[in-house]
């Protein structure tokens, strides 16, 4: 029929066939999650974040991204960010104990010296090897969120330490000092050798595994030593024994003002106390000149 236009059955006609889409230029396909261990995972990433960024800009959605899921995800195991941080907190502090207690297993069980020194290498070895770990277990916001029993368990854990020194002092293996001010000095020895290993502190930029544990053996052994010298006939209480180098270190250098005399107050828990010298006597200093007026 001329003149007019055919009538099209566009019925049967098939649709055209969309292109599929394409990432956008730049932009990696996001990887999803098929393992299986979701909440793990999560933890993982989480702990990343908060070592990079801090825990108060940590956030569901961030973790959900580097753990490549949807941000829907994570609310299948966790109620809300504070649940994801306890999981965290419990993470770290599980790891640290179960290294601690590793450590202790491995020492001399009949020293107590010895089983406190082992637990302050692991601490350092801990730190070295899950660093991680070490950074996101001093921010107090994650801290603060350790699930009772976990906390429960370091306390424990810092119990026995602490029975170990009074079984030491008991014994005069060491000085008699407050075990809370033994312990606080031993901590902060090894907490602040930790941090420099680990946030790359001047002179501490390349540290492997066996010199971190070189230098908490030297740290360790100057906390049980201590600082005030000895003569070169004393017994040394030194950790790991008498006879090394560590040894003739802690002897006196000529000139020293230090005697030894039995009976004296000892600070430093050998079987010969120390006892400082005399004061020496004050230099006379001139009279302040007057000014004119």
């Amino acid at each position: 029929m001329r003149g007019r236009r055919a009538k099209v059955n566009v019925v049967n006609i098939p649709a055209p066939k969309s292109a599929s889409k394409s990432p956008r230029p730049g932009r990696a396909p996001r990887a999803t999650y098929h393992h299986g261990d979701l909440r793990n995972a999560l933890v993982t990433a989480a702990l990343a974040a908060i070592a990079e960024h801090g825990a108060e800009q940590f956030t569901l959605r961030d973790a959900a991204r580097r753990a490549g899921v949807s941000p829907a995800a994570p609310y299948r195991h966790f109620a809300d960010r504070d649940a994801l941080l306890a999981a965290v907190a419990a993470e770290c502090l599980n790891r640290l104990g179960a290294a601690m207690t590793e450590a202790v297993a491995a020492a001399n069980a009949t020293d107590p010296l010895e089983v406190f020194r082992a637990t302050g290498l692991a601490y350092v070895r801990f730190a070295v090897e899950h660093p991680a770990h070490f950074r996101v277990m001093s921010i107090p916001a994650v801290v603060a969120r350790t699930p009772p029993e976990v906390g429960a368990a370091m306390t424990a854990t810092n119990d026995r330490m602490i029975a170990s020194l009074a079984e030491a002092q008991r014994a005069g293996r060491i000085a008699a000092e407050p075990l809370a001010d033994l312990m606080m000095t031993a901590s902060c020895a090894v907490h602040g050798l930790a941090c420099m290993i680990v946030d790359r502190a001047h002179g501490f930029e390349d540290i492997d595994l066996d010199r971190a544990l070189a230098l908490a053996e030297a740290v360790t052994g100057v906390v049980g030593t201590g600082l005030l010298p000895r003569q070169p006939h004393e017994p040394n209480r030194r950790f790991g024994g008498s006879g090394s180098g560590r040894d003739r270190a802690a002897r006196p250098r000529a000139g020293r003002s230090i005697e030894q005399e039995p009976g004296s107050e000892s600070f430093s828990g050998s079987d010969a106390p120390l006892r400082p010298a005399p004061p020496r006597p004050a230099i006379p200093r001139p009279a302040p000149r007057r000014r004119a007026r």
